[in-house]
């Protein structure tokens, strides 16, 4: 019956199953081991409401902590967000995904339906101002590829190695096609091999202070 499908262990909450979590600290299991069975966990709200998940380390309402992080989803437009930086202030949204699949960091208003959208601070081109990066390591470690705004100027990419100094971007379909050195030059990706233009998609004008060709 409904009854025996409920078990408490004296720590541990146990739905659908008498075994115990392997470790103490999981203080709920929902269990379901049939074969090819999927287990669930359903939050119900209105067509028009939210559902909710919360992360809390205090027990008062006047204390941020009490919500210092939660998982939101938003019936009203379908889009699930994270909110973090509780504690000490009230948790702020820092990750949505909206119902067309969009993500959106640091940011809560989507550009269309474009895939990743991230919100950062405008800044000129120096380490650690991007507003985000690919890298090889964590913190600020490894070779990175680093993305940055500076605001009504320019957008900037640059290439960078912490502690290092300067790397070198390249750009490759099947293999390398072009390179632009840490000292400025566009080179192509190899030597006596590419042409700079075609017949058809030709440069207007070419500016040099010293000819070579």
């Amino acid at each position: 019956n409904g009854e025996s499908n409920l078990n408490f262990n004296g720590s541990q909450l146990l739905i659908g199953t008498t075994t115990a979590a392997a470790f103490s600290s999981r203080k709920l299991t929902v269990s379901d081991v049939s074969s090819g069975g999927t287990t669930a966990i359903e939050i119900r709200s209105a067509t028009n409401g939210t559902g909710r998940l919360y992360f809390t380390d205090s027990t008062s309402s006047g204390n941020a902590g009490s919500y210092a992080g939660k998982v939101f989803y938003d019936h009203t437009d379908d889009h699930m967000a994270f909110y973090t930086g509780g504690s000490t202030s009230t948790p702020s949204e820092k990750l949505r995904i909206t119902a067309a699949g969009s993500v959106m960091i640091n940011k809560n208003s989507s550009f269309g339906s474009v895939p990743l959208q991230v919100k950062g601070s405008s800044s000129g081109i120096s380490d650690g101002a991007q507003i985000f990066d690919i890298s090889t390591g964590n913190g600020s470690s490894g070779t990175r590829l680093a993305f940055g705004v500076s605001e009504d100027n320019f957008g900037w990419i640059r290439s960078y190695e912490s502690g290092v100094g300067a790397r070198d971007i390249v750009f490759a379909a099947s293999d390398e096609k072009l390179r632009i050195d840490t000292a400025g030059q566009i080179l192509p990706g190899a030597d006596d091999a590419q042409n700079l233009g075609s017949s058809t998609k030709r440069w207007k004008n070419i500016y040099a202070a010293d000819m070579h060709f």
